[in-house]
């Protein structure tokens, strides 16, 4: 299968105006000084798990399951975020309804981070709030600063309820410091039965905190099948609430896919999207273009 590798790139800070659709929401707030350590604190991991009693998604926590996990957590450890590809990687912050969520997710141009749907829309709600990404956050430190985003999009099948498109970006009119984290380009069409990913992010649940960035490798495990195409990509990992929209990489470090759903039959996999060129179409299209 040909393999396309899409470099999305923003390359000034100049700016047409932005496309706006029904995938995408209004204008966001602004004022990054709303995240108080203490609403920080109390953010819970926005998670996805199919319960086949009800045939229906749930926010609960992700089990933990068997995989090749590398834990960052104690004080000689070199935190990931000062080394490419981990460095474009972030937590993020938001707010759905009235309450306060936490999620992952990954630069992928200079004002565009790629990210679940699930972490930027609730269909009872409408699109996220006040939501920021925090590159390198590390043990309740910021030290790249943090964004806040101006609009948000995800894909209209996804706000029908269909997992197989469960992504999103957040926009950024402020550039994100690419100079220092540098950014993954989108690797779509790839053969899923022949790669190895990567997933990435910032898992919350037992035995993580949520503090470190962690990262565990995994070659598929299975396609699902109960899911219309393109079919999610199943893998194994030791991943648990607040991965979700955290990267999943290749060993040529382009962003393939990300942390998306589990089953509560299944405690020892987590799914992804398939990211095709519909993945790029929607990047493309909704990412802050430039002259």
């Amino acid at each position: 299968m040909k393999v396309i590798v899409a470099l999305v790139v923003c390359l000034a800070l100049v700016y047409c105006v932005v496309s706006q659709s029904s995938e995408c929401s209004p204008t966001l707030a602004t004022d990054a000084s709303y995240w108080t350590r203490e609403k920080m604190d109390s953010a819970i991991p926005r998670d996805m798990i199919f319960n086949n009693a009800t045939g229906k998604f749930e926010i609960r926590k992700l089990t933990a399951c068997s995989g090749k996990n590398q834990l960052y957590n104690k004080a000689q450890d070199t935190p990931l975020y000062t080394k490419f590809p981990f460095s474009a990687i972030g937590k993020i912050f938001f707010n759905l309804g009235n309450q306060t969520y936490v999620c992952s997710g990954a630069i992928t141009d200079p004002h565009t981070v790629i990210t679940a749907g699930h972490c930027t829309f609730e269909s009872s709600v409408g699109f996220a709030t006040n939501l920021i990404f925090v590159p390198g956050y590390h043990n309740k430190e910021e030290p790249l600063g943090r964004y806040t985003a101006s609009s948000l999009c995800t894909t209209s099948q996804f706000q029908s309820g269909t997992m197989s498109y469960d992504y999103a970006i957040a926009r950024f009119e402020t550039a994100l410091p690419t100079e220092v984290t540098g950014f993954l380009p989108l690797a779509i069409n790839l053969d899923a039965t022949k790669t190895q990913y990567t997933s990435c992010g910032y898992p919350q649940g037992p035995p993580f905190d949520g503090q470190w960035e962690n990262t565990c490798d995994s070659d598929l495990c299975v396609r699902d099948w109960w899911m219309p195409n393109p079919q999610p990509v199943g893998i194994v990992c030791d991943s648990t609430g607040g991965s979700s929209g955290g990267p999943w990489l290749t060993a040529s470090r382009f962003l393939s896919g990300l942390n998306s759903y589990g089953y509560a039959f299944q405690s020892g996999r987590m799914y992804g999207p398939y990211f095709d060129s519909d993945t790029l179409r929607f990047v493309v299209k909704h990412r802050i273009p430039t002259k």
